[in-house]
């Protein structure tokens, strides 16, 4: 089952769309925010996208309701605990970038797998200094919009474990994505 419980870090395009895709493909999903405000922001794009599939005729209301009941927005990493994927797509800010994954170290146990949305930082970065998660860390670029567009190219550091880029490949396929495990990273 492929069912993964998921976060999401940041409350951008990018992380409003993976978390459509993410709770449209029915797991549980909690999305960090830093503040209440952006909380609510993230909250009314995420329902903007899902009133757009409706407007198409993709969606129904009553699904909406069914996948919303999957989206939980969080304003503290305390309520990340049980997430085992992690998406973090906040600004391509290698400091900011290294203070979540620190966090995500400290309240999170069950961490498989962290998807930087970074295009502009390699793996190996990402990773620098990261004790407990460094082996799990990869870049999972996606193609915006993610929840319409298949496309993830996925690449892994010098330090990522075995067996990490396969199973986020695996994981973006369940929910119809069509990742691309590239043989080096490329800024």
């Amino acid at each position: 089952d492929m069912k993964k419980i998921v976060g999401i870090v940041g409350t951008g395009m990018i992380a409003c769309s993976l978390a459509v895709l993410t709770t449209g493909n029915g797991s549980q999903t909690y999305l960090y925010a830093r503040s209440d405000s952006s909380a609510k922001r993230a909250k009314e794009t995420w329902r903007q996208h899902f009133e757009l599939l409706k407007e198409h005729g993709v969606v129904s209301e009553s699904q909406i309701s069914a996948c919303e009941s999957y989206l939980h927005i969080v304003t503290s990493y305390k309520d990340l605990v049980s997430v085992q994927i992690v998406f973090e797509a906040i600004v391509e800010d290698l400091d900011q970038k290294h203070e979540v994954y620190h966090h995500l170290e400290n309240h999170c146990p069950d961490i498989e797998i962290i998807c930087s949305a970074s295009s502009a930082i390699v793996p190996d970065l990402l990773s620098e200094g990261i004790e407990k998660y460094g082996d799990r860390i990869i870049v999972a670029h996606p193609f915006n919009p993610a929840h319409i567009v298949p496309y993830f190219e996925l690449c892994g550091g010098k330090q990522t474990r075995e067996g990490v880029l396969e199973a986020a490949k695996a994981y973006l396929e369940s929910m119809g994505r069509k990742p691309v495990i590239l043989k080096k990273p490329t800024p």
